[in-house]
């Protein structure tokens, strides 16, 4: 291992001299919390011209990618993430068949989109084209679609993306897989770019997005809830577990254009297609129709918009 004790550029990721390396959060600050995960060896080590990429060889968990010394995924536990945020859109609504993927560049929820036979037609935006290089050769399981021909791969400014005219009213899904707001990420958690999404969804279309943390980032997951409550017809918050996100959770944003979708439950047109992909193809390893709408069930504090860790240094001075 070389490097050791040393930090991205950018991030905040740090390999000791025991051969751990370990994530801090760069933004919502104060919580007292790392994560982190044993390597063996660094594999890559990238300034991008975005941002600073960097894949790493845990001794249990597969590679790990990390942009801007946030974790991004592992091989172990990746399916979680991907699985809740396609097949969550994609069984709410009743024929799916245009989905745009913003960000996303690793193919990860592609794959999993593209596992639905109805999907005609997904563009794959991601401004990195980095990342999509990477991910072919050291996460070959989650870029295994990227060359499906329904895929068009674009690496653009998704922000922009949005903005195209012949893109308006076209898609029936659109799936917003960001890191962190900070970076070149930060406009994807911004009012003008989620009034573009609902601008590109077609009527009584639905649209997910990363939506952080409950536990750890309070105040962003209630700013962005509140902004897209005021955008679509609904907005609505669902989590799922996933070891390498800190607290071991991670929220999602629930969005629909129009009031015919329902996204907390399996559209009655899907409910057979949902039951042969879980249980007799067994295309998941996460995602269930009954963890479709447990997912969307909060703890009383999340309710109740309560911040629950207190900053002790903080109430001592």
């Amino acid at each position: 291992m070389t490097d050791q004790g040393t930090k991205s550029e950018q991030g905040n990721a740090v390999v000791d001299s025991t051969q751990w390396v370990t994530e801090e959060s760069q933004f919502e600050k104060g919580h007292g919390m790392a994560q982190s995960f044993r390597v063996t060896k660094k594999l890559h080590d990238e300034q991008t011209t975005y941002q600073h990429l960097q894949v790493f060889e845990t001794t249990n968990w597969g590679n790990l990618m990390v942009l801007d010394g946030v974790f991004q995924n592992t091989e172990a536990d990746e399916f979680t993430y991907h699985e809740m945020q396609a097949h969550v859109p994609l069984f709410a609504h009743p024929k799916p068949e245009r989905v745009l993927i913003i960000g996303g560049g690793d193919g990860g929820v592609a794959r999993e989109i593209l596992k639905h036979t109805c999907v005609q037609e997904v563009h794959l935006v991601d401004i990195d084209a980095a990342v999509t290089a990477v991910a072919r050769k050291y996460f070959p399981k989650i870029a295994s679609a990227l060359d499906d021909p329904r895929l068009k791969i674009c690496h653009e400014d998704g922000a922009k993306y949005v903005q195209k005219p012949e893109l308006q009213n076209y898609f029936d899904v659109i799936c917003i897989d960001s890191s962190d707001p900070i970076g070149p990420n930060a406009v994807l958690f911004k009012e003008p770019f989620y009034r573009n999404v609902h601008a590109c969804l077609k009527e009584n279309g639905c649209a997910v997005a990363q939506g952080e943390c409950m536990w750890i980032h309070p105040k962003t997951v209630e700013s962005v809830l509140k902004m897209n409550k005021n955008i679509f017809d609904n907005a609505d918050y669902y989590w799922h577990l996933i070891p390498v996100y800190p607290c071991g959770v991670m929220g999602l944003l629930a969005l629909t254009k129009g009031k015919a979708i329902n996204m907390k439950q399996i559209h009655p047109d899907r409910i057979a297609a949902a039951k042969r992909f879980t249980e007799e193809d067994q295309a998941t390893m996460y995602y269930t129709a009954d963890i479709h709408s447990a997912a969307f069930a909060k703890p009383a504090f999340f309710n109740r918009h309560q911040t629950i860790l207190r900053n002790h240094s903080e109430e001592a001075a």
